[in-house]
């Protein structure tokens, strides 16, 4: 299923009961990623963000706008930017008192920071050149061309700050975390101790506290290796002081961690990925997972407690038995040995109000073939299926499986790159061939949704995309519901809105308009 939209919806039902509208006229182009949610520290929307080329200033440079509305699409103010012409905006965030905005000039290689008040009076701005920044420069290339952000290099403190996760200077393979005031003004720095060349060190935040920043830092000996070593690197949040280095490992397995959430009741660490058996031989690599671990760890790295879940054994409902076994009588027979039809991707983790831990996720699976029957040009195929909700409880014992189904999406790309296995998700996400959204958590935390799409074909009718909500209800039972999505452009995004509503914006290119509406939700 090929897709179109930007997926980042929640709860039930969708009406046209009300709506609170902004239209911008006399838009040259626009890509519709350039527009955001502004959110509050705890997730909420509390406002909108718009970038968009309105004029051609010169022969080298356009002027484009940006816009900041509140929550209700009030605009708060906007500014007319002078920018090279092939600039993108790659990046945005806000931190409670300022914004900060990321723009790639993929001409010049130059990537420009700038930050805002509130009423967008500009606080800062620097300018870098990424040229010799590897895996940098190719991520600001491939989303200043219009692609969804597979990559966060950027990350508030709050009201205070943020941190700009990179790669040093003429060194390819190597992280840095810097952290900036508000002014951009550069507070401290951290970089990878090691320079040992063949190898890539990078970190991403997992998670902040009020006095720290833990950074999950990985190492593999190559880019889209799957395998390597993984550590959590504890700094203190206004020094950059190095507090604690947690190795992420096992006596007995090889653990490659998924998701990392941060218990602050207790002040512990929960990190949830896959687990191998053997060992990794000089020259080979491993590919196929056992199953899934989790490992429940204090603010030191003692293990409190850890478990383990076979695909066969625990796990065999969510990997699926062979769908094409021939059966009798039209009913599915249970194949007499075990066969693991998808992977799962680990899209989001959710501790409960009454203690247990909810994984999300998604099937897939992948092929190298023919690109068209008789060709011999090979692309590489990916597959997605249901939706996957694995419920654990606070001894980290499973307490149930839960599969939503949807239709099997297939994607494809030129040549083989499934020697890139276990990191072939990460590919996927970036080009948007994942058909999961997002998960949204109510206010008081008790019930939480699971946005999708979904392709619907009925018998005698077109096909059409639909959005698709599961959601966990105050009983802890799943309910779910598909609805058209209501709209008349074909280049539309539709994302979360404030709390009850939802954002939906549509392109109209010849007529050279925006059309950006709220649209509240009965659930």
């Amino acid at each position: 299923m090929k897709k179109t939209l930007t997926l980042l919806i929640y709860f039930l039902f969708i009406t046209q009961s009300f709506a609170q509208n902004l239209k911008l006229d006399n838009i040259l182009n626009i890509q519709l990623k350039n527009t955001g949610e502004i959110l509050s520290e705890e997730k909420n929307v509390i406002g909108y963000f718009f970038f968009y080329l309105v004029d051609s200033k010169d022969k080298v440079n356009n002027t484009y706008i940006l816009k900041v509305t509140d929550e209700n699409l009030r605009e708060i103010n906007s500014l007319d930017l002078i920018k090279p012409r092939a600039t993108a905006l790659v990046e945005a965030n806000y931190n409670g008192n300022a914004f900060i905005f990321s723009f790639y000039d993929p001409k010049m290689k130059m990537n420009e920071l700038v930050t805002y008040d509130k009423s967008l009076k500009q606080l800062g701005a620097i300018s870098n050149s990424v040229e010799d920044h590897g895996p940098a420069q190719s991520i600001y290339n491939y989303q200043s061309k219009g692609n969804s952000l597979g990559y966060t290099f950027l990350y508030p403190v709050a009201n205070t700050g943020f941190l700009n996760y990179g790669y040093i200077k003429n060194n390819k393979t190597k992280y840095i975390i810097d952290r900036y005031s508000n002014d951009l003004k550069l507070m401290w720095s951290v970089q990878c101790p090691d320079i040992v060349t063949d190898v890539y060190d990078e970190a991403q935040e997992a998670f902040q506290t009020r006095t720290t920043v833990v950074s999950l830092i990985s190492r593999r000996k190559e880019y889209y290796s799957y395998e390597g070593t993984f550590n959590l690197l504890i700094n203190d949040l206004a020094t950059g002081k190095e507090l604690e280095n947690i190795a992420i490992k096992d006596d007995q397995y090889i653990l490659a961690p998924a998701k990392i959430n941060y218990l602050e009741a207790s002040n512990e660490i929960l990190v949830f990925g896959e687990y191998f058996k053997g060992k990794i031989e000089k020259g080979k690599t491993i590919t196929t997972s056992t199953g899934y671990f989790s490992q429940l760890l204090d603010m030191k790295g003692n293990v409190i407690k850890k478990a383990y879940y076979e695909w066969e054994k625990d796990l065999a409902k969510l990997v699926s038995y062979d769908d094409k076994k021939e059966v009798k009588e039209g009913k599915k027979e249970k194949p007499t040995t075990f066969y693991k039809t998808y992977d799962l991707y680990t899209h989001n983790m959710i501790k409960t109000s009454d203690g247990d831990f909810i994984i999300i996720g998604e099937q897939y699976s992948y092929r190298a073939g023919p690109s068209s029957p008789g060709s011999k040009n090979i692309s590489t195929f990916f597959y997605t299926k249901d939706i996957f909700a694995l419920t654990l409880n606070s001894a980290l014992e499973i307490k149930s499986t839960d599969l939503f189904d949807k239709r099997r999406s297939e994607h494809s790309t030129t040549g083989d790159i499934t020697r890139h296995g276990r990191f072939l998700p990460i590919i996927a996400i970036t080009s948007n061939w994942f058909d999961y959204g997002f998960t949204q958590l109510s206010k008081d935390k008790k019930t939480f949704s699971i946005a999708y799409t979904d392709y619907v074909k009925e018998k005698g009718e077109k096909g059409k995309i639909v959005l698709g909500v599961i959601t966990y209800t105050p009983e802890k039972t799943f309910v779910t519901d598909k609805t058209d999505l209501n709209r008349t452009s074909s280049n539309y995004i539709v994302r979360k809105g404030k709390s009850g509503y939802i954002f939906v914006g549509e392109y109209f290119k010849e007529e050279k308009y925006i059309d950006y509406r709220l649209e509240k939700i009965n659930y």
